[in-house]
C-alpha cells in the first residue's frame, strides 16, 4: 500500500492504473498521427489527457484494477473490454448532447480500437511478469499455524508475493537472537510477518537484530488490511489504542463541507430522478397490493434510530408475525417486479431523501435493523463501531462483500466497514462511489 492524503492505495492497482492511462495517452498520439496523415486537410488534434483519463476511470467502475481478479486472465479481460465499451457509450452520448466542439467522433472511435488489444496485452505481460521470481516478494511468518494459515490464504489469491516458510512463535527460551537470525538467514525473506495471537511483542533488541536480514517486518494486521482492505478483529493489536483511533471524529469543517455536497447532490438527483421513481410507483401499485414505498425503522449514527425509506419490493405483509428475519436466496416474500428492483439496487433510490433529512449519506457503513443490532452486538465484538459514522446508501463493505444474510457474513462486513472507518477520506468515498457502478454493473449483492 501507498498512501495518497489520508487514503491507503494498493501499489499493484495503483501501477496498473497508470500502466493503462499510458496506453490509452500513447493509443491516442498514434490515432491522432494517423488521422491527419489520412485527412491532411483538417485541423491536426493533438492527444489530451482527457479522454485516457476518463476510460481509466471506466475502467475502474468495471472492475478492471480488482488485484485478486487480476490472477483469473479471462475475468480481467472481460472487465477491460467492459469498461472500454461503457467509455465509448458515454463518450457518443457526450458528442451528442455536449456543447463543446470536440475531436471527430471517428478519431475517439480509432484511438480506442488501437487501445483495446494494447490493453489487453499490458495486462497479460504485467501478469506473466508478477508469476516471475525477480517480481515477487519473498515472505515469512513468524507465528503460529493459524497465522500462517491465513497468511497462506491471502497470498494464493493476491499477485507479486511468495510465502517462502513459517517460523512458530518463539518461546521465552528462543527470543535469542541468533536463534532467529539463522532460520531466517536461508529463507532471505524481503517481508518478515510477525504474529502473535496475544499481543506479546517480541523485544526491542530483537527486532533490531532481525533488520539484518534485510528484511521489513510487519505486524500480521497490517499485512491483513493492506492486501484486502479489511480490518481482521481477530489479528487486532493493541485492541484499545484503534479503538481510541476510532473514537476521533472528523473535523467539524470537513463533515459540515461533506454533509453539504450530500445533500445538494441528492437534491438534483431526486429531480432528475423522478420520471423514473413515477413509473416505478406506478409499476409497483399496478403488480400487488400495498404502498409503492417501504419504512422501516433503522439504527444510525451513535445508535440513533431513524426511518429509512424504500420502494417496496416484497409483498405486503411479509412479516406479519413480527419477526425480523434476513433476506434469503429466491425469498418467496420477494415480487416479481421486486426481484428486478433488488437485482439493479433501484429499490434504494427513495433513501436520497434520508440524505436530504441528514440521516445518512452517500458512503458510509449499512444502516441494519434494531432486531438484528442487538443480536449482532452481543455476538460480534467492536460491532458498535460501525455506529461511528453517519450511514450510508453504498460502501466500502457493499462493493467488496455480497449480501450479509447471516451472522458469518455480518462479521466479514463488519471488518470491512472497521477499514472505512479507519481510513475514510473523500478519495476513498469517490473510489468507492466509482466501483458501485462494478457493483450494479456485475449485479452484486443483491437479494
Amino acid at each position: 500500500m501507498r498512501r495518497l492524503f489520508q487514503m491507503p492505495l494498493n501499489h499493484l492497482a495503483l501501477a496498473l492504473a497508470l500502466g493503462d492511462f499510458a496506453v490509452l495517452w500513447g493509443a491516442g498520439e498514434s490515432s491522432s498521427i494517423l488521422w491527419h496523415r489520412l485527412h491532411p486537410e483538417v485541423a491536426n488534434y493533438a492527444s489530451s489527457w482527457q479522454l485516457p483519463a476518463f476510460i481509466c476511470l471506466c475502467l475502474i467502475s468495471c472492475g478492471a484494477m480488482m488485484v485478486e481478479r487480476f490472477s483469473a486472465r479471462g475475468q480481467m479481460l472481460v472487465r477491460v473490454l467492459a469498461g472500454v465499451s461503457l467509455g465509448a457509450v458515454l463518450v457518443g452520448i457526450g458528442h451528442l448532447i455536449l456543447p463543446i466542439p470536440l475531436p471527430p467522433a471517428r478519431l475517439h472511435v480509432a484511438t480506442l480500437l488501437v487501445a483495446v488489444p494494447l490493453l489487453c496485452l499490458a495486462r497479460l505481460t504485467a501478469l506473466w511478469l508478477l508469476d516471475q521470481p525477480a517480481f515477487t516478494r519473498r515472505l515469512v511468518v513468524l507465528g503460529s499455524d493459524a497465522a500462517y494459515a491465513r497468511v497462506a490464504g491471502i497470498v494464493a489469491q493476491r499477485p507479486g508475493w511468495t510465502l517462502v516458510g513459517h517460523l512458530p512463535t518463539p518461546s521465552d527460551q528462543d527470543y535469542d537472537s541468533g536463534y532467529l537470525l539463522a532460520a531466517l538467514m536461508p529463507l532471505a525473506p524481503e517481508v518478515l510477518i510477525f504474529a502473535h495471537e496475544h499481543d506479546d511483542p517480541l523485544p526491542i533488541r530483537t527486532l533490531v537484530d532481525l533488520r539484518r536480514t534485510g528484511a521489513q517486518i510487519w505486524d500480521i494486521s497490517r499485512f491483513i488490511e493492506q492486501e484486502i482492505g479489511r480490518v481482521d478483529v481477530h489479528w487486532l493489536p493493541a485492541k484499545e489504542v484503534f479503538l481510541a483511533q476510532l473514537s476521533s471524529p472528523e473535523p467539524a469543517p470537513a463533515e459540515a463541507v461533506r454533509h453539504l455536497l450530500d445533500r445538494c447532490l441528492a437534491l438534483v438527483l431526486l429531480i432528475a430522478l423522478s420520471p423514473l421513481l413515477a413509473a416505478v410507483f406506478l409499476a409497483i401499485r399496478m403488480e400487488s397490493a400495498g404502498p409503492a414505498l417501504f419504512w422501516q425503522e433503522r439504527v444510525g449514527q451513535f445508535g440513533q434510530r431513524f426511518r429509512l425509506v424504500k420502494l417496496r419490493s416484497m409483498m405486503q405483509h411479509a412479516e406479519a408475525d413480527g419477526q425480523a428475519r434476513w433476506a434469503e436466496e429466491d425469498d418467496p416474500r420477494i415480487t416479481r417486479l421486486g426481484r428486478f428492483l433488488r437485482q439493479f439496487h433501484i429499490d434504494e433510490l427513495p433513501q436520497l431523501w434520508n440524505i436530504l433529512r441528514g440521516e445518512m449519506r452517500f458512503v458510509g457503513p449499512r444502516p441494519e435493523r434494531p432486531e438484528f443490532v442487538s443480536q449482532l452486538e452481543a455476538e460480534i465484538p467492536f460491532y458498535a463501531v460501525r455506529h461511528h459514522l453517519r450511514p450510508g446508501i453504498t460502501g466500502w463493505a457493499q462493493i467488496n462483500y455480497p449480501y450479509a444474510a447471516s451472522l458469518e457474513d455480518a462479521r466479514a462486513k463488519l471488518e470491512y466497514d472497521l477499514f472505512y472507518i479507519k481510513h475514510a477520506h473523500f478519495l476513498l468515498d469517490a473510489f468507492i462511489l466509482l466501483q458501485t457502478a462494478r457493483v450494479l454493473l456485475w449485479r452484486r449483492g443483491a437479494r
